[in-house]
């Protein structure tokens, strides 16, 4: 199943952006294949998946977003890369995701094709207004609760995500520290999209655990389909 190229791709791409949305990272795959862990993650319904690969050597990150990228459109998900705009071009993934230290979002545009799209990280209110001005097609917010999957970013929590959806009128993606227990506070907070890495990357059972946790996303009232 490929992606429809065309004038209204990038909105339709936008659209899309709700439900499950799980990073990938080879650290955090429990010595587990990310290959593997991808499929798994597919199998369980994610809406969304991220290849974050940051300390890996480029050939390994290619190949596997090319092949990430595949079983994503095979199963009607949408395929983010972190960081690297040359690596989201060339695997025709659907956008890139950038954070503070990253090229510029108009810098990024003029890598990208027409219709994928770029997303940011942002932590605080401020960082989040600034973000809103390079006009990205969807924002991070993190981090919802204390987490150790990356460096620990400011935890705003759910008022922090409260503030920002009331005065951004993009997508809203929440992320840090998120699991299955937690995740209703942070859905009714107003996140379009649930992001987690350690609660499905470390998981003794990877489609399971995505699995419970779009559910939980649907009974808290969130949109998963």
């Amino acid at each position: 199943m490929k992606n429809v190229i065309g004038k209204q791709a990038s909105q339709s791409v936008k659209e899309r952006f709700f439900g499950l949305y799980v990073i990938i990272d080879p650290n955090l795959t429990g010595g587990r294949n990310p290959i593997e862990i991808a499929k798994q993650t597919l199998a369980g319904g994610a809406n969304i998946v991220q290849l974050r690969a940051k300390d890996h050597p480029d050939y390994f990150m290619l190949s596997l977003a090319q092949e990430i990228a595949n079983i994503c459109n095979d199963y009607g998900s949408l395929f983010i890369v972190n960081d690297r705009v040359d690596i989201a071009a060339i695997s025709q993934a659907h956008g890139v995701h950038l954070g503070l230290d990253d090229l510029p979002v108009s810098d990024a545009r003029t890598i990208l094709k027409h219709d994928q799209i770029v997303g940011c990280s942002t932590h605080s209110l401020e960082e989040a207004l600034a973000a809103k001005v390079n006009q990205p097609d969807y924002i991070a917010v993190g981090a919802m609760y204390p987490t150790t999957a990356k460096d620990q970013p400011l935890v705003g929590g759910t008022p922090l995500l409260r503030k920002i959806k009331s005065l951004i009128n993009l997508p809203i993606v929440a992320i840090g520290g998120i699991t299955q227990e937690n995740v209703g506070p942070v859905v009714q907070a107003g996140a379009d999209a649930i992001c987690v890495i350690s609660a499905v990357g470390l998981a003794a059972d990877p489609q399971n655990a995505t699995e419970k946790l779009k559910n939980r996303i649907r009974i808290a009232g969130g949109k998963t389909e």
